[in-house]
């Protein structure tokens, strides 16, 4: 019987057994050295951000046609095939009669259960509504600009995507 060109030796198959045990200890070992839970968290996250795309094209759609910014709640329907909303958002709500959304997480993502993502609005200065801006979380807005919606995340920072958190939270202390 003929070896296969690539095997030499019986040590050929021993090797490939122990880098297969290798691989499958640190596969084990991953999600506690990288912090998979909070990569996830992150990622459910990012799931609200662009479910939010449907109610901030609702919101700038209506301003268009009617020239005033529409009850949050009449813009949280928009979509009312989507039940439950996402894999990882549970529910849609608008808290304040500003424009600003508010993205409840179920139990599928335990890191953010119950906790919620808030999407608001910002302007600056020029034309409205061509100096609009979509924020999220606690960031802030840009110098010059002024929020018109509200935040009420209750997400810790360091679970919220790079875009949703405030320049602080990312700044290294000294």
């Amino acid at each position: 019987m003929r070896r296969p060109a690539w095997q030499k030796s019986y040590h050929d198959v021993l090797e490939t057994i122990f880098v297969s045990m290798v691989l499958v200890a640190l596969y084990g070992l991953a999600p506690r050295l990288y912090g998979t839970v909070m990569l996830n968290a992150r990622a459910a996250s990012v799931e609200a951000l662009a479910l939010a795309a449907t109610q901030e094209l609702c919101v700038q759609e209506s301003w268009a046609v009617t020239g005033r910014l529409p009850a949050p709640a009449s813009c949280i329907d928009a979509r009312p095939d989507a039940r439950p909303p996402g894999r990882f958002v549970s529910a849609i709500s608008a808290p304040d009669p500003t424009p600003s959304f508010q993205y409840q997480f179920g139990t599928r993502m335990p890191a953010l259960a119950h906790q919620h993502l808030d999407v608001w609005l910002v302007e600056g200065p020029g034309e409205f509504p061509a100096t609009w801006a979509w924020r999220c979380g606690p960031a802030l807005p840009a110098p010059g600009m002024h929020a018109v919606g509200t935040d009420h995340t209750s997400i810790p920072a360091g679970e919220l995507p790079a875009s949703c958190r405030a320049l602080g939270d990312h700044v290294a202390s000294r």
